[in-house]
This record gives structure tokens, sequence and C-alpha cells, in this order.
């Protein structure tokens, strides 16, 4: 089950619970995955470590947390896992980022599981027309395979000799 900011309130709705909006947000981070330190900073307490120590004393905060930890334990069949569900994630994880980078690598898998981001382009350049020339043409199919950082097998016999 992916866990939103919606099941915090729907928790404190069913047991006519009022959390403020710092420890509802400190919940969601928690359940999320944020260690709690960090939790409670995002969610604007300060000093934070003292913080924690005060929501941890209260049985209304440590309920919350066992009542959403065990929501996460309902685990979706592997089979009816859909791109739908992973963007439900990301945008979990997007709400849980501590820093821009962590932001910014969320968005970033996003937009590769969309099919958003254009296919990158390389760019073979020869520096001098000695390099073309002195090179064999076995070494000039050898530094094409090799383009992008992985391994293309090409070979000679599979091409036509222009002239």
């Amino acid at each position: 089950m992916i866990l939103k900011p919606a099941d915090v309130n729907t928790y404190m709705g069913e047991r006519g619970l009022q959390f403020t909006t710092q420890e509802a947000q400190f919940l969601f981070s928690v359940t999320a995955g944020v260690e709690l330190t960090k939790a409670a900073r995002k969610a604007g307490f300060l000093p934070a470590a003292q913080a924690v120590n005060n929501l941890l004393e209260r049985a209304d905060i440590t309920d919350a947390l066992k009542y959403m930890d065990d929501m996460k334990q309902e685990v979706i069949p592997a089979g009816d896992f859909t791109a739908e569900d992973a963007m439900g994630m990301y945008l979990d994880a997007y709400a849980a980022a501590a820093t821009s980078t962590e932001m910014k690598n969320v968005v970033d898998s996003m937009v590769k599981l969309k099919g958003l981001a254009a296919a990158e382009k390389k760019e073979v350049v020869f520096t001098n027309a000695t390099e073309l020339r002195g090179a064999s043409e076995e070494d000039l199919i050898r530094q094409i395979g090799k383009l992008g950082g992985r391994e293309i097998i090409l070979n000679p016999e599979d091409y036509q000799r222009v002239k």
C-alpha cells in the first residue's frame, strides 16, 4: 500500500484525534522512511532532537506511527505492480526528501519512468584527420563499438564497402 498524507488524516478522523500540521508532517515523514530527527526538523520542530523525545512520549503519536507502519506491511502482489504504483512511491519519496539533491534524484526517476527524457545523443569527434587515416578498419569499428560506455559488437562482414 502506498501511504499518502491523507492516510494520517484518515487515521486521525477515525479516532477523533487532532494533530497539528507539524505533527502530521512528522508522522508522514517517519512513515516514509525519514530518520526521526530529520523528520522533526523537516516538520519545523526545533530543537529537533528534543522534539523527537517529546513526541515519542505521547501515546497518540506512537499509536499513529504503529498504525502507519502496519499499513505499510500490506504488500502489492508482484504482478499487480504498475507504473502508477511506482509513481506513487516516487511522490512519497519526493515528499520525504530532506534535501534538494534527493528531490532532484526523485524527479529524474519520475521523468525516466514516464519516458519524458530525450535519448542521450553521443557525438563522435575526431580531433584531426591523422587519427582517422591512421586507424585500421578494425580499430575504427572497435572504437565505434565502445561509444556510450558499452561494448557494441560490430562485424565488418555485415557491411558493404562504399567507394
